[in-house]
């Protein structure tokens, strides 16, 4: 197998870079120009996402260049007469694509596939077989050879020759084996517990088999089946005998003809009470006299007759009426008479408005003609007497200004109170014309009722003689009422005390009959008990109690000669017989399979002591040869690997034959001061003798 080309875009420092391989191949230049990165894309190319560990990236993601949103690595292989291509594109996002092509002919497209056909490819089934051999990160040369004596030297070479497959197979079976004894000896326990409860079966039912104490389990359990039924039908008569009073029983049929005569007592008082009802409902009053409640009533009828032959012929409601009739006319009367007097007052009133009014326009015009003659003056127009035509001064003129401000504001305050006064009068004068309007109203109304205005004292004098006759009238009728309703009154009271007497009665017989039927219900019930124990009792083939309770005891001495047992328990006893051949069972099986994993354990570790003594031996052949070919000096003659046991463990340590004084001494590289060349050399032939043994 060898690397033709490597194509890389965008993978770590390279944009775009083609690099074509020969049979020898030499990579130098300066730090940071993307040496390793070659050697980092040829792995990523071989093993994808599963060689990010020996890249020293947490996510392949980190391998894309700076400010590209991809990274893309083809790596060209020969293998035999095949062009092998392996295309692998890695997104910002962390996902990867991969391509196998062998010849240009597509054949794996997914990262699982490519892997499982590299594999087929390099003859390896990991990838350690390649990456912690033939690849030797910067500063990791020599990291075999210090590891010598340690645990982690046999891990990884055991690693790399698939011995930890056979160890984690041997610690399974060490596990699982484990896992079986504590089972055995859970299994053993429960054998135990299971025996020891066995015993106590054995111990009371003795040597019986499971057939016999079956048998007799099914004969006390019928038994005790009968038993418990008679039981609860003994306790069930006694139950009922007990709810039985025969001298009650005795009494029913006089009883009955109490209830009859009771029913026939309370069908006459509801007779009664009706009639009362209804009589008290055609009894009405409202108000009473209570100075009469001591008269007898026939008393008081005898004088309601002598009151309805007074007011036989009169109407009670056209009494009310024609009084209120004469006592409205008598109140219009009253009031015109107390309004006659306005009459006069209100035309005074009048005609004074009418002179104030007259006055009050004169003295408008003549204060309207003095402010004409002010202005005339003040705008000194006026230089003659108005009256004699004589020139006038200033003076003059001033003098005749003052004379008639004076004049104008004299007039302008009797002007005031001649308003004043008209507002007065005006206010009075509403008033009498509201009562002189009223009064001609009443007068009006009162010629229209056919009364003399003139001759009113008479009229009213007739009308208080015929109000004073009607009101004589009704009071005659509200009495004859009043002592209606109090007779009213005074009957339903007997009434009343006579229903509350005859209903307390009626109650009692109800309750009486009430009390009657419950105890003819109990007698009822009685006789239905007594048929329900007759019953019970022939239904059983018994002819009274104390036969059944005779029958009771003697099947309760019958299952005191049986063992008590159940076949419940009998189905226990078997269960336990059956569940401790299970466990045996399983005990057997048990033991089977540790013999048997203690064979292949046996097996599995010579297996793996043979193999690794045989790997341990063909690594060390190979390594002296391999040290041999690359160390040109005498100073070391050889060098060998060899497998300890020690403390526990399976430990490779590295020895080297030194010549010292002219005497050929072992050495343990740890104590052999070798130098870091020396390492180096002898780490290098270890990894080629690893690679010749494994053939990758």
């Amino acid at each position: 197998m060898k690397v033709i080309s490597l194509h890389l875009k965008n993978f770590k420092i390279h944009k775009d870079k083609n690099i074509e391989f020969s049979e020898k191949n030499l990579i130098i230049g300066e730090n940071g120009t993307g040496k390793s990165s070659i050697f980092h894309a040829i792995l990523f190319g071989l093993f994808g996402s599963e060689s990010k560990e020996y890249l020293n990236v947490s996510k392949v993601s980190s391998l894309i260049r700076d400010l590209s949103s991809e990274a893309k690595v083809v790596l060209k292989l020969k293998s035999e007469e095949n062009i092998i291509t392996i295309e692998r594109t890695i997104r910002k996002e962390g996902s990867t694509y991969s391509i196998l092509k062998v010849n240009d002919d597509i054949v794996a497209t997914t990262p699982l596939l490519v892997k499982k056909k590299i594999f087929e490819i390099l003859n390896i089934n990991r990838e350690n077989k390649i990456l912690d051999v033939l690849y030797i990160p910067q500063g990791e040369l020599g990291k075999y050879v210090k590891l010598s004596g340690k645990k982690e030297l046999t891990e990884l070479t055991e690693k790399l020759f698939d011995l930890d497959y056979y160890s984690v197979m041997l610690e399974v079976v060490k596990r699982v084996l484990r896992d079986l004894l504590i089972e055995k000896e859970r299994i053993s326990t429960q054998i135990y517990q299971k025996e020891r409860d066995i015993q106590k079966f054995r111990k009371v039912y003795g040597d019986k088999s499971i057939e016999e104490l079956e048998k007799l389990a099914r004969e006390y359990e019928s038994i005790q089946k009968e038993y418990l039924r008679l039981q609860s039908l003994y306790t069930k008569i006694s139950s009922l005998l007990q709810t039985i009073d025969y001298n009650l029983i005795s009494k029913k049929q006089n009883i009955i003809s109490k209830l009859q005569q009771i029913d026939k007592e309370i069908l006459e008082i509801e007779e009664k009470v009706s009639k009362i009802k209804t009589e008290l409902k055609s009894l009405e009053y409202s108000d009473i006299d209570r100075s009469l409640l001591d008269i007898d009533i026939r008393d008081l009828e005898s004088m309601l007759e002598e009151i309805e032959q007074q007011i036989r012929n009169i109407d009670k409601y056209s009494v009310q009426k024609e009084i209120e009739e004469l006592e409205i006319l008598q109140s219009y009367i009253n009031q015109y008479i107390s309004l006659r007097s306005i009459e006069e007052e209100y035309l005074n009133t009048e005609e004074k408005i009418s002179s104030l009014r007259a006055e009050y326009t004169f003295l408008e015009s003549k204060i309207q003609e003095l402010n004409n003659i002010l202005k005339v003056i003040r705008d000194k127009r006026f230089s003659k007497c108005p009256i004699c035509g004589k020139l006038l001064n200033d003076e003059e003129q001033n003098k005749i200004r003052v004379e008639k401000e004076r004049e104008l504001e004299q007039l302008l305050k009797k002007k005031r109170e001649i308003y004043f006064n008209l507002q007065e009068l005006n206010k009075k004068y509403a008033t009498l014309r509201f009562k002189y309007n009223k009064l001609n109203a009443l007068k009006r109304i009162l010629e229209d009722k056919g009364l003399s205005i003139d001759n009113l004292d008479n009229e009213k004098e007739k009308i208080i003689k015929n109000l004073t006759e009607l009101k004589e009238k009704l009071k005659s009728i509200e009495r004859y009422e009043l002592l209606k309703s109090t007779i009213n009154y005074l009957k339903s009271r007997d009434l009343s005390n006579s229903l509350r007497e005859l209903e307390l009665l009626l109650d009692n017989l109800k309750r009486e009959r009430l009390d009657l039927h419950r105890t003819l219900e109990k007698i009822e019930l009685m006789e239905n008990n007594l048929k329900k124990i007759n019953e019970l009792l022939y239904t059983n083939n018994f002819t009274n109690l104390e036969e059944l309770k005779k029958y009771i005891s003697e099947l309760d001495n019958r299952l005191k000669s049986y063992v008590a047992i159940s076949l419940r328990e009998l189905e226990l006893y078997k269960m336990h017989l059956s569940e401790i051949d299970e466990l045996k069972r399983k005990q057997q099986n048990i033991k089977t399979n540790i013999s048997t994993l203690n064979s292949l354990k046996t097996v599995l570790e010579r297996f793996i002591m043979s193999y690794r003594k045989t790997v341990a031996k063909r690594l060390s052949a190979a390594f002296n040869y391999y040290f041999k070919k690359l160390y040109i000096y005498h100073d070391i003659k050889e060098v060998k690997l060899e497998l300890k046991y020690e403390r526990q463990e399976w430990k490779f340590h590295f020895y080297v034959k030194k010549n010292i004084d002219n005497k050929e001494i072992w050495r343990d590289i740890r104590e052999a001061n070798l130098s870091g060349g020396q390492v180096k050399i002898m780490d290098l032939a270890f990894r080629l003798a690893l690679a010749y043994i494994l053939k990758p």
